[in-house]
Parts: structure tokens; sequence; C-alpha cells
């Protein structure tokens, strides 16, 4: 018998997809330096397309007189969560305590081969079991500063993504677009080279810089720690990061008058080439005047910090 009513028509969708999640977004990086290591990360948690808000990004343990280990990291937050908890935790009970109660103490190598294979544990165990998408990226860099004893290398670099261990010979940075700051490094040669400190700490501050002006995606604030190999340790002020900043936007301001100059035919503009000469002289001569002026304050208020230090060490 056929039917008088009107078939339900049919369409054929595409299956639907999971819609993509927000992307939490950051920087980080590290400089390997020939003496000392510095550490640099913006200071906010990210979410694509929703908000921003403070978060401390540099995670430390600290073994007084022994060793300390520092660690930063990209990818997702609750995976950088878990992975650093697991490396403290296990770091206290099989390092820091033994039958005798008598804290262990472990060269560099030893302490990055442990944490290695604790982060591949966790990877195994907690990561790889979670499907497709759902798996979290963990994108991490460590630094260990040795106190105790004095080995060849005090202070060792390295970072870890997954199952993989890599050292950081001079420059490593990850997170949000790496194509600003990939295209700055090798315009100015930045990680090819070997750096001391100062350089390692103003060339940290110029990446993020220009990063947190032309990502939207990245944090608006600058933390940078400075490890030496005599064991000191300084966190970079408010102050020192907005000098820096001062310092390098003079620099790029007379950049683009040197640009400028450079890219006019001095012979059709009727200038010999000695005046050429002269005006690229009298720019980095004003350039050079600018920030010896900006570095004196600095000079006097890291002199001031260093004072109030000592005088509080002696009252203690």
């Amino acid at each position: 018998m056929l039917s008088t009513s009107e078939a339900a028509p049919v369409y054929f969708w595409p299956n639907p997809s999971r819609l993509p999640g927000r992307k939490i977004v950051t920087f980080i990086g590290a400089f390997k330096c020939w003496d000392g290591a510095v550490l640099f990360a913006d200071g906010q948690e990210t979410i694509q397309d929703h908000g921003k808000w403070d978060v401390q990004k540099i995670y430390l343990h600290e073994s007084p007189g022994l060793f300390r280990v520092f660690m930063t990291a990209s990818g997702d937050s609750t995976g950088i969560e878990m992975l650093w908890k697991e490396v403290e935790r296990t770091m206290h009970h099989d390092i820091l305590t033994s039958p005798m109660g008598t804290p262990h103490i472990r060269s560099t190598q030893d302490l990055q081969d442990f944490i290695v294979r604790t982060v591949s544990q966790v990877t195994k165990k907690c990561i790889f079991p979670n499907p497709g998408r759902d798996k979290p990226y963990v994108d991490a860099i460590w630094i260990i500063q040795q106190l105790a004893e004095k080995d060849f290398d005090p202070v060792i670099v390295f970072r870890t993504d997954r199952l993989f261990s890599v050292p950081v010979e001079t420059l490593y940075f990850t997170g949000s677009n790496l194509v600003l700051p990939r295209y700055i490094a090798d315009l100015f040669g930045i990680g090819r080279l070997l750096w001391g400190l100062d350089e390692g700490e103003a060339l940290a501050a110029f990446l993020l810089m220009e990063v947190k002006a032309y990502d939207p995606n990245v944090g608006k604030q600058s933390d940078i720690i400075i490890l030496g190999r005599n064991g000191s340790l300084r966190w970079v002020s408010v102050e020192d990061v907005r000098f820096w900043e001062d310092h390098f936007a003079e620099y790029k301001a007379t950049s683009k008058e040197l640009l400028k100059m450079t890219s006019t035919d001095f012979l059709a503009k009727g200038m010999s080439f000695a005046d050429y000469i002269k005006r690229v002289a009298a720019k980095l001569r004003q350039l050079k005047k600018t920030q010896s002026d900006m570095r004196a304050p600095r000079g006097k208020r890291i002199a001031k910090e260093e004072e109030m230090l000592k005088l509080h060490a002696c009252k203690h």
C-alpha cells in the first residue's frame, strides 16, 4: 500500500567536528652564558580571545646550600603544574631524604638525569594516555644551579619535550608565535654567540619587549632571572626592565634614521661621502650620549640596592 504522506527529506551533512579550544599562549626562553644563565618569561597567562591575568611562570625549588632548580614552560597550564609538582615531590623524597636523615648531594648531571627520568615517567603515565586533542602539551626549560659541589659547569640549561631532552647551548625560546623572536635572533646573530650575564639580561628584556609589543596574545609583563656560576641569584626588578626597554627604544629610533640615511643616494642629493659619514657618526654619538645619561641613574640605584642588601645581611 502506498503512503500519501511526503517522506522527510534526507540531508547529508558532514559529521560535526569538535570546536577548537581556546589556545593558552605564552613566551619563555633562556640564555646559556659563559658566566651563568638567564631565564625569562612573560608574567601573565593568556587565553586567546578570552582574557589575561598575572601568574608566576617561573618555578623554583631550592635546597639551601645544595642546589637550585628552576623551571618555566609553555603549553597546557594543568600539565605544567602537574609536571612541576611531581618533579618537586620526587626530588624531595628521593634526593633530599635518606635513612640517615642527611641529604644526598648530587652533581648537576645527576640532577638533570633525575629530572629527565621523572618527566618521562609523568609523560608516559599521564600525558600519552589522553586521546587526540585532549593530550596536554608541555615544552619546559630547566636550569640547575649547583651550590655545594664545584662542578666543571655549576649551571646547566636544558629543555624537555615529551620524552626528549636537549641541552641549551646558547639561546632557546618557545611559546607563542615564534616568527618575530626568531627573526630578531637571526637578524642580530643573538643565538650564534655566547654572551655574558649582562648581555643576556639586556637581550632577554629586548626579546620580551618586542614580543609584548607585536604579539597581542603574549602577557605584558617581563620576568627575568639571572643565575651566576658563583651561586648568585638576582630577579631583575621592574625598574631595570623599564630601563632596558627605554634603552632599546632609543636604539630603535636611531636605527630608523640610519636606515633612511643608508637608503638615500647621497650623490643624487648633492652630498659628499664625507658629509654622509659625518651624519652617521653624529647619530651614533647622539645615541651613545642618550644611553649614557640613562645608565647613570641606574648605576646609582643598583649601588644603593647592593648597600641595602649588605646591611640586611649584617643584621641577620
